[in-house]
């Protein structure tokens, strides 16, 4: 039984969708004034979700300036992506010896893959949408969670690697969002294999495919 959602989870999620939804754009100053109107909330509780964003890379927050809603580059993503990718590349044994030893961290990628499969190629709002990225972010921190580095693990919750995925609602194909579900698919069975190089290239390709896409719906995004 889910728990009931709070004012500050609803706030939010409808935040989070008016991003998504341009209702809000990218580098615009947030008025609190003006959101307490249009969600007919108090100050504490915007802030409160809010924080939450800001937390997940989607809104910036300059002490004793205010809050903006992040803009983020095609370059940005690029850069965070190729970190992401040397951190896995880098962690390819680590990754093996876990996933050969821990029965509980292969059922958890092997349901993660499962249930995203089955969110790719349903999804029909943003809610949806947003869930089925939420699974490709936990997928991969699933793999850094893996080597046992937590310091690695809080590098890569600061990178926010899927933020640009609010960005390309309604650009990409669905095709493309199955297709990295169906990637992350070859990851996993490569590592659980103990094919270090097969595991190698999987990681490369799904990178390569996730980052060209993303690159260029936010290129098109400018013109």
């Amino acid at each position: 039984m889910k728990e009931a959602l709070t004012l500050v989870d609803k706030l939010y999620m409808q935040i989070k969708e008016d991003i998504v939804r341009c209702v809000f754009q990218p580098g615009e100053k947030i008025i609190f004034r003006e959101l307490a109107t249009r969600y007919s909330a108090s100050e504490t509780p915007l802030k409160q979700a809010l924080n939450r964003l800001v937390t997940e890379g989607l809104v910036t927050n300059i002490p004793r300036k205010g809050m903006w809603i992040r803009k983020i580059t095609a370059e940005e993503i690029i850069e965070t992506m190729d970190i992401r990718l040397m951190i896995e590349l880098y962690n390819i044994e680590s990754m093996i010896l876990a996933l050969n030893n821990d029965i509980t961290l292969r059922k958890k990628l092997k349901d993660n893959i499962a249930q995203n499969r089955e969110r790719s190629r349903n999804f029909l709002n943003i809610a949806e949408y947003l869930e089925v990225y939420h699974l490709d972010h936990q997928f991969h921190k699933l793999l850094v969670y893996s080597t046992g580095n937590k310091k690695l693990l809080s590098l890569y919750d600061g990178l926010h690697s899927h933020t640009y995925a609010s960005y390309i609602y309604g650009k990409q194909p669905k095709e493309k969002v199955i297709l990295g579900i169906e990637e992350h698919e070859l990851v996993y069975e490569a590592l659980k294999e103990g094919d270090k190089h097969k595991a190698e290239q999987a990681i490369r390709t799904h990178h390569e495919n996730a980052r060209d896409i993303i690159t260029l719906m936010l290129k098109l995004e400018r013109h």
